[in-house]
């Protein structure tokens, strides 16, 4: 094995280490142990001087991350980390300089900051940048007597988000040492308890134990400062959030609109991949509903996650789009070489997940796509809020009719009665209910829908 190589390596291994920041000490003496242990060079089949037998000149080592999490990582991965960690430090300088002249408590969303965030936010002084440019400082001493273990205790009345979780919280991130220990069990559900809580609207969403984890290991463990990031990040019941409402709804109402929009937005920066997935049936829900939903977490990773953070606490949610542009930019090549969506969809996530030159991927979502203005954003999820609330009005009014019939069919009596605007809306969108299933309007079907509106007409016409 060349000496180089090993050098780079043990480089690698310091440099991470080094973004660890204090947390308990029994924790911080497991993840050392363990990661020692796991730390080992891939040398089998590699001839003496460290290049692999088959021509491959690339070692691979695997270990432990800061944050726990197991990764392998080429030379190639390495040098980028190495390259990254030194503008980090440079960074760490100029943030240091910043609250310096500025007291921490006043962190405002100044053009200065944002600059600052673009470029990264040092793990050290991650948890206080987020509180403050989040809210979540704000909003937790406001909250007076509704604290942190009041939504704990509060969430024993609702048994069935409390029973999801439960389910939840043991499969995620299996490859995460904290997550996956006995605290980091505990605390990840108690923090999802308290906002299924406090967030009666929502409650629980798969995908939201991504984003507490995710918060718990940047926020140095902290339970209650991850629940009120979590608060002011998804909404809360007495505000709206960073991110676009409903996009936890329990019909995801919120996330359809937002990857409309960014299928708008794909059309218009990346116009022949558009139209290469087009001709794939492979549309934005089946690529980047877990982007949104999961905010990059198990998409990219661990730092590479938390520098989009960094600008999503910064700017909003306008960065996932930034981010979800320039990922297919990046990567365009591969994904134009699939010849069917599987492919596609694999070669984006084995791409994303090797996605450690995190300077890169924030260079070309600034610099590198050309302007997104967020009136333009939010033009496109005007129209895709309208056209997603039709269709749910549509599915629901179908859902009625199948179950009026259904219930006429059984008890050879009507049960419900249509009302005059249901009428006139179910007469007024026939149609579109057929398209939006995406079915002809064959005999058949025709035929179905008169035997419901005339049910319907028929009971209406008894009862008065």
């Amino acid at each position: 094995m060349k000496r180089d190589q090993i050098d780079v390596t043990e480089k690698v291994k310091d440099a991470t280490l080094g973004l660890g920041r204090a947390v308990k000490a029994q924790t911080v003496v497991m993840r050392k142990n363990r990661m020692h242990k796991k730390m080992h060079w891939d040398t089998d089949e590699r001839a003496d001087d460290g290049s692999d037998v088959n021509g491959d000149n690339t070692s691979s080592v695997q270990f432990h991350d800061a944050y726990g999490f197991e990764i392998e990582i080429d030379s190639e991965d390495q040098e980028n980390i190495l390259r990254c960690l030194r503008l980090e430090q440079k960074q760490s300088v100029r943030w240091n300089e910043e609250l310096r002249q500025h007291s921490s408590e006043s962190l405002q969303h100044t053009a200065t900051v944002k600059k600052l965030c673009r470029g990264g936010i040092p793990p050290e002084l991650r948890k206080h940048v987020w509180l403050h440019l989040s809210g979540a400082h704000a909003v937790k001493h406001a909250s007076g007597t509704f604290g942190y273990m009041y939504y704990i205790e509060k969430s024993k009345l609702n048994e069935n988000c409390r029973r999801q979780i439960d389910l939840d919280v043991p499969r995620t991130f299996p490859n995460n040492q904290w997550i996956q220990s006995d605290v980091g069990q505990v605390s990840l559900k108690r923090v999802l308890y308290a906002f299924s809580a406090e967030n009666t609207v929502i409650g629980y969403c798969q995908g939201m134990n991504y984003v507490a984890s995710m918060l718990l290991l940047a926020l140095e463990y902290d339970e209650e400062a991850a629940f009120w990031t979590m608060c002011c990040l998804i909404g809360h019941d007495s505000r709206d959030g960073i991110l676009y409402h409903d996009l936890y709804a329990n019909n995801l109402s919120g996330c359809h609109v937002e990857m409309r929009s960014l299928d708008m937005l794909v059309e218009s920066k990346l116009p022949k991949l558009a139209k290469h997935m087009k001709g794939l049936e492979c549309g934005m829900t089946m690529l980047a509903t877990e982007w949104f939903l999961c905010l990059f977490s198990t998409t990219l990773p661990a730092e590479t996650t938390f520098r989009i953070w960094d600008a999503l606490f910064s700017e909003g949610p306008k960065i996932l789009y930034r981010i979800s542009i320039a990922l297919l930019k990046l990567h365009e090549s591969i994904l134009l070489a699939a010849e069917n969506s599987g492919e596609l969809l694999r070669n984006m996530r084995a791409a994303a997940a090797k996605e450690y030159d995190r300077d890169e991927l924030l260079h070309i979502a600034f610099d590198g796509i050309g302007r997104l203005p967020m009136n333009r954003i939010e033009k496109f999820r005007n129209e895709k809020q309208r056209m997603v609330d039709k269709e749910i009005a549509l599915r629901e009014t179908r859902a009625k009719l199948k179950q009026a019939v259904q219930e006429t069919d059984s008890l050879g009596q009507q049960q419900w009665v249509m009302m005059e605007g249901e009428r006139e809306f179910i007469s007024c969108h026939e149609e579109d209910l057929l398209r939006q299933e995406g079915m002809h309007a064959s005999r058949s079907h025709v035929k179905t829908m008169e035997r419901f509106r005339n049910a319907l007409l028929k009971k209406d016409s008894k009862s008065t």
